[in-house]
């Protein structure tokens, strides 16, 4: 656990005793003066220089030395005692090299010499509400690896003591040295990561998609010192939000795409959130706190002409309460969802029918399938429409056109709609038990489930011939 520092030790006080037109003293003060400037503010003054002046013919040298060397404790420790007698570690010597050190590869020696293990421990603080009865926990509750009891609970009841105090595990942390290095630590099963890291103040964060809002503390030094620092980093939650969607007539608005971006576009830890809601208008999602603006979340390339809304700005503050937040939306719909039900005469789906709906100049406003149950749905703004059913040769249904009109208050007409099918000319064997031609047999042919109990229009006669084979035109799908 010893600590260090970084001592300088440069020619000085020999100028007049020797003669050599190679040595300028001041050059060496102001070199020295570059590299410590430079060293301390590179490890944000975690890891300090101690310039020392000995006299030394071209004398540069940069050792590490541990802190009972340092000339604070009345004695100054240079050259040959500083290596043998102190441990010091020789980074660069000018008396060896025969030129001047460069930054660069002074701060990258000390880098990799000065690595001091680091210990994460990550916690959660979760904001719960209270639901009145006075038996929940505080709404805010601060969570510690306190439950270890009587010596330590192995193996599951140390995952489960783990959880309940709030151990955030296989979380990953980001730690951001000051000079834009960052790296990745990933928590254990128990909320605990190490890393190695060199000396000076590094700022911590999680990645945007995490659940994590904000850490605490925002910002850990790392001292000058070979001993294993252990630092406990709490995670505020990201806030569980409801949002919940409906149009200018306060009807809820079924599978809107919601789309949630921080206004503020310098907050790195805020990342652009999407939602879609539910049947019921409403959506969940966790959010950090701030302001957010919520838009139309468009499929890229779609125009704002096809869109169902009006262009929404909203904008929603997160608060850093003690409670959830719902918030109600309220959008102004320019179109309408139409869906209308194609059904056979006697009630057999029109489905996987290709459709096209026209608008009045004859343009195209909405083009699809009916689903597999035979309903045709669209969105449709208020006005009168033509619906053309583009049946196919193979298809059992016959192409037709009827109009579908959207009021202004998004009521719409027709419910549904009666589909013709085809004629297909069908041919009958008949037989008798013996297995002989039936001929001259007279039959009749009904759709099994005819409409009221009146006569049956749609009832067909036909006769076999000498050979027992009857032709007769029937309808597809009765």
């Amino acid at each position: 656990g010893r600590a260090f520092y970084v001592q300088l030790e440069r020619c000085s006080g020999i100028a007049d005793k020797v003669v050599s037109v190679r040595l300028d003293e001041t050059k060496y003060i102001r070199q020295s003066e570059q590299v410590k400037a430079a060293i301390e503010q590179y490890f944000d003054k975690q890891l300090l220089v101690e310039v020392v002046d000995t006299p030394v013919l071209y004398a540069f040298e940069v050792r590490l030395m541990p802190e009972e060397a340092h000339p604070r404790y009345g004695r100054i420790c240079a050259g040959k005692e500083a290596v043998d007698a102190w441990g010091g570690m020789t980074i660069f010597s000018k008396v060896e090299a025969r030129k001047w050190p460069k930054l660069d590869f002074l701060i990258q020696q000390l880098q990799e010499l000065c690595r001091v293990p680091v210990r994460v421990q990550l916690k959660g603080r979760e904001l719960k509400a209270d639901d009145g009865s006075g038996r929940n926990p505080p709404a805010s509750v601060h969570t510690a690896l306190n439950g270890m009891l009587g010596g330590g609970a192995p193996g599951a009841d140390a995952a489960r003591a783990a959880k309940e105090d709030g151990v955030q595990g296989h979380a990953t942390v980001i730690c951001t040295h000051g000079r834009g290095q960052a790296r990745e630590l990933h928590t254990d099963a128990t909320g605990q990561a190490q890393g190695v890291f060199h000396p000076g103040n590094f700022a911590v964060s999680c990645e945007a998609e995490s659940p994590y809002d904000v850490l605490t503390p925002a910002v850990f030094a790392v001292p000058a010192r070979f001993a294993l620092m252990e630092i406990v980093i709490t995670a505020t939650m990201k806030k569980k939000c409801t949002f919940f969607v409906v149009d200018h007539l306060g009807r809820p608005f079924a599978h809107f795409p919601l789309l949630l971006t921080p206004k503020d576009p310098t907050a790195e830890r805020l990342r652009p959130v999407r939602l879609q809601t539910k049947a019921s208008g409403r959506g969940k999602a966790r959010l950090g706190r701030g302001v957010w603006v919520g838009t139309y979340d468009a499929v890229e390339g779609e125009p704002r002409e096809v869109w169902p809304v009006s262009p929404p700005h909203i904008e929603l503050e997160v608060l850093e309460a003690e409670v959830p937040q719902f918030f109600k939306i309220c959008v102004h719909r320019v179109r309408f969802t139409c869906d209308i039900m194609l059904r056979t005469r006697f009630q057999e789906p029109v489905a996987l029918c290709p459709f096209v709906v026209r608008g009045g100049g004859g343009t195209d406003v909405a083009r699809s399938k009916s689903t597999d149950i035979g309903v045709v749905t669209c969105d449709l703004p208020a006005g009168r429409y033509a619906c053309l059913l583009e049946a196919s040769e193979s298809s059992p249904f016959v192409s037709q056109q009827f109009d579908i009109t959207v009021n202004d208050d998004g009521s719409f007409s027709p419910l549904d709609r009666v589909v013709d099918t085809k004629t297909a000319e069908v041919r009958f064997h008949l037989v008798t038990p013996d297995g002989e031609a039936a001929s001259g047999c007279m039959f009749h042919l009904a759709p099994q489930f005819g409409e009221g109990g009146g006569p049956k229009p749609w009832e067909l006669t036909a006769r076999s011939d000498g050979s027992g084979l009857a032709m007769a035109s029937a309808l597809l799908l009765e």
